[in-house]
């Protein structure tokens, strides 16, 4: 019996130095420059902010794209992510919704990023959490410049 005891002991040990190891490995990783969406939940608007609700603004600072769905109208109750898909230079946007839906409906600003492409010119589509187009447009990513070009 006691050596069934130490055994749970020491097992138990492992599992908690195991965890905090795993925990501090995960806290010392680089960023990873990946898609990144900026909902947080309980961004829910009563009325909408934008002139035309459903408006995808597209803006564009250094090498990353920045996509706003404007008054993005949804189940306030639902946590909103986007699915990024790049091929090449053609970017599709896919919302979706996760959680348990309640009795209210409301607008949100759904931000998404793409961090770090390469310089030239992309389309960008949207699609909403029921996979109809929402909308898109274009962005340019400009080629780095020589800082000194020489002069003849």
């Amino acid at each position: 019996m006691r050596s069934k005891t130490l055994m749970g002991v020491f097992l138990l040990c492992m599992l908690v130095f195991l965890a905090s190891f795993a925990e501090s490995r995960l806290s010392e990783a680089e960023p990873a420059k990946v898609p990144a969406n900026h909902l947080i939940k309980g961004d829910c608007k009563q009325v909408p902010t934008y002139p035309d609700p459903d408006s995808i603004i597209i803006t564009v600072s250094g090498n990353d794209i920045t996509v706003l769905h404007a008054d993005a109208f949804y189940n306030c109750c639902f946590e909103i992510t986007t699915e990024v898909e790049q091929m090449d230079h053609v970017i599709n946007l896919y919302e979706q919704t996760s959680g348990d839906p309640c009795y209210c409906m409301c607008y949100f600003d759904v931000v998404t990023t793409i961090y770090d492409l390469d310089p030239g010119t992309y389309t960008i589509s949207v699609y909403n959490a029921d996979g109809e187009y929402v909308g898109g447009g274009t962005a340019i990513i400009q080629g780095m410049r020589s800082p000194n070009p020489t002069l003849k």
